[in-house]
Formats: structure tokens, C-alpha cells, sequence
């Protein structure tokens, strides 16, 4: 039935998100610290930062949302290779063949899921998609932002990276240094994150405070306090969600070694253009 689609395919993509996205983001030591399941009962959420004052209506805190999760806009490439031979700018000029959405898919732009995953029984491309590092470098195009993402108003904030600091300052975030505190954490210094002027009452911006936590750190993975943040209220949701897999079905297992690649398969997401391989020497 439609609903019992619908349950595998919710199962399965938070089954992912617990098994191959966030040990990628944060590390599976946090993961693993952070969640339980003792004999055939629901799998625990054990975090102690997340705490939603009423369980049955658990929400989502702006510093995740204004902050931790948006480390994803340094990982975003100034363009990517969708097929084999046919890369595309994230952002182009207005009009000029890009990635950019609120439109129909151009048909040039069909995808080669194997250059941005790794495919079951598909060759390595010469050069797939990888993520730019975790730091405080966003790449170029966004610093100034298409008309098609900001209308061209007088004035208009087109720098994502000003457009981030002042939404983490009009929605009253914490300093960086302030909620790792609050977390236990030692805060960095301001001479650790590089700042010689800081403005935010002599303390970092929470966003690029995380940011430059990842940096010091090798900037593959989130360090300890955007890490945190984004596990815990990832992993809490869902303990607290009653028709998640954690609760619902604690044992539920999509395949052996599952990962996104699978996921995409079983999509019979592959363009039939992209299995035209040449044989690995």
C-alpha cells in the first residue's frame, strides 16, 4: 500500500541519515555515545543537551537552525561534474546554464549519480563530487547570490555568508564561546578562531564559531560543540517522533552495509546513460 511505501521509505532514509550520514558529519564515537537500545526495546536517545520541555511537541532549536546546520554552505562546490565531460557552476550568470533551482530541470542537466556517490557495481569516475572542506572559506559564487535566490532589491544582502551572521544576530544566538561553555567545552579562544576585532561583544558569531572549530581540527567533521549540536537534535527528534524506526521497528535494517548508493539503486534512480562504463584497467 501507499502507507506501507511510505513507512520503508521514511525508515530507510533515517536509517542513512543514523548509519552513514552522521558518522561522516560528527564521527561515529559521538553517534554511538549519543544513542542505546538494550535487548529487542526501542533504541535510546541518551543525549543531555536536547531536552524539549514538552516531549509531545519537540521542535527544532535555532541554533541548529541558524547556526550548526548551516555548516553545510561551506561544503558547497563552485560547480560540479553531472556527467561525465558536462560540469555546471552552482551559480551562473542569471540565465546561464547553472544548478540553481525554482525551475524545471534543464534536460542537459540529467545526473550521473556516480559522481556524487558511491554506486554498487559502478565504476569510480575519474573525478567524483566530493565536498569542500568544513571551514570558514565558502567558495566563490556565494558571495553574490543569483536573482533568482535574492530578488534584486536596493540594498539586497547577496553575500550568503552576511546573510548568515546577521540572521544568527536578529534571531539573538549565543556567542560560540558561550555555548560551549554551557556545554561543558573548553571555548576557544579568540586568538584560536583568528579574530583580532571581534563585534559580537568581544566573542565569535555561533555559526562561524563552529565553522572554525572544524577548521582547527582537520575540517572533515564537525568538532565538539557543532557536533554535538547537530547529533543531538538530529538523534532526539527521532527518539522522540513514535512512527521513526527507533521506536517503531528498533531492529530495522535495510540491507547489510546499507549506504546512500543503495538508496539510490533501489530508487532505480540511474540514468541509463550512465551505465555506459568503460572497463577498469
Amino acid at each position: 500500500t501507499f502507507e506501507q511505501a511510505q513507512q520503508q521509505l521514511r525508515w530507510t532514509y533515517q536509517y542513512l541519515i543514523v548509519n552513514d550520514f552522521l558518522p561522516r558529519i560528527v564521527g561515529q564515537d559521538v553517534v554511538n555515545s549519543l544513542i542505546r537500545r538494550r535487548g529487542t526495546g526501542p533504541i535510546q536517545f541518551t543525549g543531555k543537551l536536547y531536552q524539549p520541555r514538552n516531549v509531545n511537541k519537540p521542535y527544532m532549536p535555532v541554533e541548529y537552525s541558524g547556526a550548526a546546520y548551516r555548516f553545510g554552505h561551506s561544503m558547497i562546490r563552485a560547480e560540479y561534474e553531472v556527467q561525465d565531460g558536462h560540469t555546471v557552476p552552482i551559480f551562473g550568470q542569471d540565465g546561464y546554464e547553472d544548478l540553481r533551482g525554482n525551475r524545471p530541470i534543464p534536460p542537459t542537466l540529467w545526473i550521473d549519480w556516480n559522481y556524487f556517490f558511491e554506486i554498487p557495481g559502478m565504476n569510480t569516475p575519474d573525478d567524483r563530487n566530493m565536498a569542500r572542506l568544513i571551514d570558514t572559506q565558502l567558495s566563490l559564487p556565494l558571495s553574490k547570490l543569483p536573482s533568482t535566490v535574492v530578488a534584486p532589491t536596493a540594498g539586497a544582502i547577496v553575500a550568503l555568508a552576511e546573510r548568515n551572521l546577521l540572521r544568527g544576530k536578529r534571531l539573538g544566538l549565543p556567542a560560540g564561546q558561550d555555548v560551549a561553555a554551557a556545554m561543558g567545552i573548553t571555548p576557544l579562544t579568540n586568538a584560536q578562531l583568528g579574530l583580532t576585532e571581534p563585534g559580537w561583544k568581544g566573542k565569535a558569531p555561533l555559526w562561524f564559531y563552529i565553522l572554525k572549530e572544524s577548521e582547527l581540527l582537520g575540517a572533515k567533521k564537525l568538532g565538539p560543540v557543532g557536533g554535538r549540536i547537530v547529533a543531538e537534535v538530529i538523534l532526539g527528534l527521532m527518539a522522540l517522533d513514535r512512527t521513526s524506526y527507533f521506536t517503531a521497528n528498533p531492529s530495522f535494517v535495510p540491507g547489510p552495509n546499507y549506504k546512500m548508493g543503495d538508496f539510490v539503486l533501489a530508487a532505480d534512480a540511474i540514468d541509463p546513460r550512465a551505465r555506459v562504463q568503460t572497463p577498469e584497467v
